[in-house]
Formats: structure tokens, C-alpha cells, sequence
């Protein structure tokens, strides 16, 4: 990698002679680490990064302008007492011509397993695998509204009964101890089905009647 030339001796140049490493980043003590709070698992936590704006991949990107950010390694400890661990560090490339910020960016780096997450239910739990079409449009549609059926069901759960697990969903098991802090998407699917056999009335405003007793069998 390298920064853009500027060389006013020779204009025709793109790139810089002096190149570097995202590793050279992070083992230079000129370049300041920098601090910042990112959620993830449940709770806010300290990073330490730094920051190179400007930069130029010949291999990769070319002539795009990126931005590097070299995210520390993060000390774990198996139990208490036990002597700490590092993972490995991080380095991420921006295109330094969206306005995103670097908080964003990190924050879209660690929640990438909950992408990970999402893609699991819509194919075990939605059936976005599963549809059997062979029309043009709706091989187009079909795996779009399913997607955005989604959305919808985790938007009405949390604007229903907020982004925790609370006791309107059906409880696990007492032998289950490890307490869950949020719903699953099979909570969510379990409870719009118990509202759906509850309240039958509320068919009316969509146009027609499902059958209850045939999508609880299907479930089942």
C-alpha cells in the first residue's frame, strides 16, 4: 500500500515510492492509538484502533482513495485468575469517499456475525431456501418479500415488547440454565402464531381467513 504521489516534478504519477503494510501500521508508535466504545456481546466495550486516510491498494483497488483502520488486539481471559490471551488484530479497509465514520465502520465489523445470524433464520426458520417458483418475476420478488417479511417481524417485535426477552414470549425450560437475554427468531415465530389462533378477528383488515389449524400442524 501507499499514499497518492503529489509529485509536482512528476504529475503523471499515481502512486508514492514509499510503501507500507497494514502490520508496519500497527507496530509504529508515530502513528497514536485511538479509543473508541462499540457494543457488542451485550454490553459496551473499549477499542483501540488507528487510523490512515488516503491510501492506495495497486493490486486491490487500485486508484480508489481508502481508509485503513487497524483494530488492536483484544486480551481475553478463559476464567479468572488464568493468564491473558490476545486475538489476532484487525485490518479493515474503508472507501474513504462515503461519508461513514470510523465508529460506523467498526461497528459494522463486529456486528458482522449477527449478519451471519439473520442469514441463518431467513433460511432455516423463514424458508427463503425453500420456495419452489419458476416464473421470471417472481423468482425476482419472492426471496425479497420474504427478506422484508422479516424485517417486518423483528420491527413489530420490537416496538411490541422491546429488544429483550421478556415474559410474553414463551418460556424456555427450567433445566435450560443459561438465561436468554433476547428473542430467537423461533420465539418470534411462536408468538405471531399465538396471536394469530388468539385473535382470528383480526383477519378481517388483510381480505381473507388462513388456516390456523394447517399452519400449526406445518410448524409442528
Amino acid at each position: 500500500m501507499c499514499h497518492p504521489a503529489n509529485d509536482s516534478a512528476h504529475p503523471a504519477r499515481v502512486y508514492a515510492k514509499a510503501t507500507f503494510t497494514p502490520e508496519s501500521v500497527r507496530q509504529n508508535d508515530a502513528i497514536p492509538w485511538q479509543e473508541l466504545q462499540v457494543f457488542f456481546g451485550g454490553q459496551w466495550r473499549e477499542v483501540r484502533y488507528k487510523e490512515v486516510s488516503s491510501v492506495l491498494w495497486r493490486r486491490g483497488a487500485g486508484r480508489k482513495p481508502l481508509r485503513l483502520i487497524v483494530v488492536a488486539p483484544i486480551p481475553y481471559q478463559l476464567s479468572p485468575g488464568m493468564p491473558r490471551y490476545y486475538r489476532d488484530p484487525a485490518y479493515l479497509l474503508v472507501t474513504d469517499e462515503t461519508n461513514i465514520s470510523t465508529h460506523e465502520a467498526l461497528q459494522c465489523y463486529f456486528d458482522r456475525w449477527q449478519i451471519e445470524v439473520n442469514h441463518r433464520d431467513e433460511k432455516q426458520h423463514i424458508g427463503l431456501v425453500d420456495a419452489q417458483v419458476w416464473n421470471d418475476k417472481s423468482v425476482d420478488r419472492l426471496p425479497a418479500f420474504m427478506v422484508a417479511a422479516y424485517a417486518f417481524l423483528l420491527l413489530a417485535s420490537l416496538q411490541a415488547f422491546g429488544p429483550t426477552r421478556t415474559e410474553a414470549y414463551l418460556q424456555p425450560p427450567k433445566w435450560q440454565r443459561r438465561r436468554r437475554r433476547r428473542p430467537s427468531c423461533l420465539d418470534l415465530l411462536t408468538k405471531l402464531r399465538e396471536e394469530a389462533r388468539d385473535h382470528p378477528d383480526r383477519y378481517d383488515a388483510l381480505g381473507f381467513t388462513p388456516n390456523i389449524e394447517q399452519i400449526l400442524f406445518r410448524a409442528a
